[in-house]
């Protein structure tokens, strides 16, 4: 007996699952080990993975009652996948999160520090009065939001 059309999208959707896990992990890894940029270089295998696995979701549940036919094994090993990529998935996001708070804080201390080089020290002047501020040389400072 061949496999009904349900089961391929299901069997497609695990395997996705696990491939785009793989990808997150392997992305974890990067940054754990001070390797950002090299990230760019799985986007599009992710992009593509990510347009497949909204493929095949879509399809399967814009008719829910196929999912009914499954067997009980098959439904289950789907939620199982499913609910192991949300796990990484939220993982992945935590570490982002923890990522884009050091740089946040690393440019906000830079810019503090750029400030306080060109504030002048307190007290009073040879003439006994305090010393004006002077405008200073206006700073530019960019910052790239991509980690």
């Amino acid at each position: 007996m061949q496999p009904s059309e349900t089961d391929r999208r299901v069997d497609n959707l695990i395997a996705l699952t696990s491939q785009l896990s793989d990808l997150l992990d392997t992305e974890q890894a990067m940054l754990r080990t001070n390797r950002p940029s090299e990230i760019q270089d799985l986007n599009d295998q992710k992009s593509k993975l990510s347009a497949l696995y909204q493929r095949e979701m879509t399809a399967l549940k814009a008719d829910p009652s196929k999912i009914k036919e499954l067997s009980k094994e098959r439904r289950e090993a789907l939620k199982e996948s499913t609910a192991a990529f949300r796990k990484n998935t939220d993982q992945h996001l935590q570490l982002l999160q923890s990522f884009r708070h050091i740089s946040e804080g690393i440019v906000k201390s830079v810019a503090e520090e750029a400030v306080a080089k060109e504030t002048p020290a307190a007290g009073y002047g040879r003439t006994a009065m305090a010393p004006k501020p002077s405008a200073g040389t206006p700073r530019a400072f960019a910052v790239n939001q991509v980690i």
